[in-house]
């Protein structure tokens, strides 16, 4: 059964969208000026090996969710 999706032209979608983005933003902000023990160390992203496997990881992710959802729209 197919659930009523909004269209990328919703105000539902821009705003979260938009706030999904201002909040990376904070967060890279806050992870590089104001905590004292960040999360995230930027220095990792220096190394091209370690971009390319949290790509990877990224990618891989969102295609398994993609395949998920496609194969529970698939069943009746």
């Amino acid at each position: 059964m197919c659930v009523n999706r909004d269209s990328w032209n919703s105000p539902q979608v821009i705003c979260l969208v938009v706030f999904g983005s201002l909040m990376s933003i904070f967060f890279i902000y806050s992870e590089k000026r104001l905590a004292e023990y960040p999360l995230i160390p930027l220095s990792i992203l220096k190394e091209r090996s370690n971009v390319a496997c949290l790509a990877l990881g990224f990618f891989h992710g969102f295609v398994s969710m993609g395949l998920a959802s496609s194969s529970n729209s698939v069943k009746k």
